[in-house]
């Protein structure tokens, strides 16, 4: 059965970024073409696989960075 959050990603309307790591936790990676299937059609929704863990460990500046350019 598909994540519950995953069933609305292509009715939320409200940009959503969905940034995840190389190294990120199984359920994270499991999901990453469940995730962007599921929002295709949204153009609100943008998907960024970065170098980093799930907790961004020793990473802050990429985080900031690509959140920053996101936000603009």
């Amino acid at each position: 059965m598909p994540d519950l959050a995953v069933k609305y990603l292509g009715k939320i309307r409200i940009p959503i970024l969905d940034l995840y790591g190389v190294d990120d936790i199984e359920p994270v990676l499991k999901s990453v073409k469940e995730r962007a299937q599921a929002a295709k059609e949204n153009i609100h929704y943008t998907q960024k696989k970065v170098n980093a863990d799930h907790f961004f460990n020793d990473k802050d500046a990429l985080l900031i960075n690509e959140v920053g350019s996101w936000l603009k």
